[in-house]
């Protein structure tokens, strides 16, 4: 399947690494992705989502996710 990969921006992050936001986001919005750094250190500063949904809804998803995200 598809998936997308979305690169977490410092001023979200805020230092934290991929897999404390994936388990923030999970708690917060009830969403799982796979934190990139299971895919190695490289990708620590990504998230990556399986696209199942319309890409409309798939961003709009990113949009309320950095919402949730940045004031935590």
């Amino acid at each position: 399947g598809a998936s997308v990969w979305a690169q977490i921006p410092e001023s979200i992050s805020s230092g934290r690494d991929s897999l404390v936001l994936t388990k923030q986001l999970l708690e917060l919005s009830g969403t799982l992705a796979l934190p990139g750094i299971t895919f190695g250190s490289e990708y620590s500063s990504f998230l990556r989502f399986a696209a199942v949904v319309a890409e409309d809804r798939l961003r709009s998803f990113l949009t309320q996710a950095e919402a949730l995200l940045r004031v935590k």
